[in-house]
């Protein structure tokens, strides 16, 4: 596809994706849905396969200079450790169903050691943290449509923890038709947390949630200028002070 055929079917799909807007725009009292996001992302779609391919053959080793091994690391001061940890966000990605490992439910609710889920490993690791270094990291989850419901009970039945937990979630968009390019479904309501009509665009959505839910500004007004990111299931990864 040419920039002439991009720009001709984005002009013949844009009376339709606004007919889709205003109908997520008149149901706003239901509904959420980022429309500048959306429509950025719906343009990539349409000009995907426009873009040049990536040479890989530029992509060149950032030199062993720019390089250290672990064992190479200094250990901190107790006081820079302190002041570390007082600017620091542990966020982990929690929009995924544990289907891949045939559980019917939110990924991070899988028990995997001593009864315990990722989701209550994770919170153990930071509670430790907390403890150890009499810090007050805070630990956000970014749930989506598909695990919001699932992880906010669960998080209600938990007994207090030293840390405190904040949650928002990722956007949900259509899914888009191969053939028209325009959203499959004709209604912006959703049967259930498994509707096969919409998605979830993937961990990268993270710093445009994150911004909009308005955690983003209260971080940074608290000092806290470093944010820790990774996948829920991942347990191995944590923050390490000591080093």
């Amino acid at each position: 596809m040419n920039n002439n055929q991009v720009d001709d079917q984005w002009v013949r799909n844009q009376f339709k994706i606004q007919e889709f807007l205003v109908r997520m725009l008149r149901q706003r009292s239901s509904i959420n849905i980022d429309e500048k996001a959306f429509l950025s992302l719906y343009n990539r779609f349409l000009t995907l396969n426009t873009k040049e391919p990536i040479n890989w053959d530029q992509v060149q080793h950032p030199g062993e200079q720019r390089i250290k091994n672990y064992e190479d690391l200094t250990i901190p001061d107790e006081k820079d450790i302190a002041s570390a940890l007082s600017r620091l966000v542990i966020l982990k990605f929690n929009g995924d169903l544990g289907t891949s490992m045939n559980f019917n439910g939110t990924k991070s609710l899988i028990q995997v050691k001593n009864e315990k889920s990722f989701l209550e490993i994770c919170i153990q690791q930071i509670d430790e943290l907390n403890v150890k270094y009499d810090s007050n990291v805070p630990f956000v989850l970014m749930n989506s449509f598909k695990t919001d419901q699932d992880t906010e009970e669960f998080l209600k039945k938990m007994p207090k923890t030293r840390t405190q937990i904040t949650t928002f979630q990722q956007n949900r968009f259509p899914r888009l038709s191969e053939e028209t390019g325009l959203p499959i479904t004709e209604s912006c309501q959703m049967s259930g947390n498994r509707d096969p009509k919409w998605y979830i665009p993937g961990d990268g959505d993270v710093f445009r949630c994150l911004r909009g839910s308005g955690l983003l500004k209260t971080y940074i007004e608290e000092g806290r200028n470093w944010i820790f990111l990774s996948n829920v299931d991942n347990l191995g990864a944590t923050p390490d002070p000591g080093k």
